[in-house]
């Protein structure tokens, strides 16, 4: 912290210059400047400044909140029982109906849902599972579902 007047140059101030007892009070803590407006960035609750945007970025790493990725020996059994579980109603119930469709398609609501809740709001684990499961179900109900 250089305690520069106008019209003197930041760069001209030297490391013994400058206000110490505030640089201390800064010691071992994370200053992020920014202005209010110019750089705002759309966000899913409003037009944000890009320091706020940071600010929350730095504060999540350091509380660690932010999500976990599961590690591949739990994805991939997961990824294999889930799509399983979604392929079941075309075996089991008659081809050349929409029911096999919309009965995976509740399946797939009714367990992705909490599910997801437990493994991202409580957990904080991150899957990949519902996007491409949802693309498959609906491959299959288009290759063989209504045929």
């Amino acid at each position: 912290m250089c305690a520069h007047r106008k019209g003197k140059e930041w760069q001209a101030c030297g490391e013994k210059k400058g206000d110490a007892a505030g640089l201390e009070k800064l010691r071992g803590r994370i200053v992020v400047a920014g202005w209010p407006t110019g750089d705002l960035h759309h966000t899913v609750l409003r037009d944000m400044p890009g320091f706020v945007i940071h600010a929350n970025y730095i504060e999540a790493l350091l509380d660690e909140h932010y999500l976990k990725t599961i590690g591949f020996r739990w994805q991939l059994p997961m990824s294999a029982l889930w799509c399983l579980l979604m392929d079941i109603p075309f075996w089991v119930i008659e081809k050349g109906t929409a029911r096999p469709l919309a009965i995976a398609l509740m399946v797939w609501t009714f367990i992705t849902l909490p599910v997801y809740y437990v493994a991202v709001v409580t957990l904080g684990y991150f899957t990949a599972l519902p996007a491409p499961s949802l693309a498959a179900l609906i491959i299959r109900s288009g290759f063989r579902g209504f045929n």
